[in-house]
């Protein structure tokens, strides 16, 4: 058992505060609040779910793809091979969920690992518009979808860096989930976009 303010391991310490951070603590407070997590845990996964499936399906009816509802590269892969556009807020909802299984427990940990994951899909999403921008992007889409995708990417990495350094810094556990929710409607939304030519 640890205290929920400064992660301090209270096992063996007599209900009070804690020794730590002085956080008032009882055995009956601590279990009804990992519960309460849980439940907001999954309460807010399903949330993200239905957003990042609902972005996926915006993109579809927008005409995708446009300037706000880019169409990444793994839909593109999905629809193509399959022939089924439908299956797309599908597919972005099953790629959401499987980043953000970690939202699934009552303390998701934005360790190291899914940071350092997190970083090289950021660097190889970077290299691909990188790539892709001036040969297919400018071409087929306009310059000014480029620059909106292009920004669009840039604000997702800062901002999942951002949450991950707060929330490794600061012991808060909504900070930890919203790394994985950001992350999360990242790669369904907007990571790894079309550039080309629609056929």
């Amino acid at each position: 058992m640890k205290c929920l303010s400064c992660q301090y391991d209270l096992r063996g310490i007599p209900e009070g505060l804690c020794p730590e951070c002085g956080r008032p603590f009882t055995v009956a407070s601590i279990r009804k609040e990992l519960f309460s997590r849980a439940v907001a845990a999954r309460l807010f996964a399903i949330g993200g779910l239905v957003i990042a499936s609902g972005l996926a399906a915006l993109s579809i009816h927008n005409g995708a793809p446009n300037e706000w509802s880019p169409f990444p590269i793994p839909g593109v892969l999905l629809v193509f091979l399959s022939g089924e556009l439908w299956l797309w807020p599908l597919a972005t909802g099953a790629l959401y969920l499987i980043w953000t299984l970690p939202l699934w427990t009552s303390k998701p940990q934005p360790g190291w690992i899914p940071f350092f994951l997190f970083l090289a899909v950021a660097a190889l999403d970077v290299a691909w518009l990188a790539a892709n921008a001036s040969k297919y992007g400018l071409k087929y889409q306009g310059i000014d979808h480029v620059i909106v995708v292009s920004v669009l990417n840039g604000v997702f990495i800062a901002a999942g860096i951002a949450a991950w350094v707060t929330a490794r810094h600061v012991h808060s556990y909504w900070l930890k989930a919203l790394f994985f929710a950001i992350v999360g409607w990242w790669i369904a939304w907007c990571a790894f976009p079309y550039l080309g030519e629609l056929p």
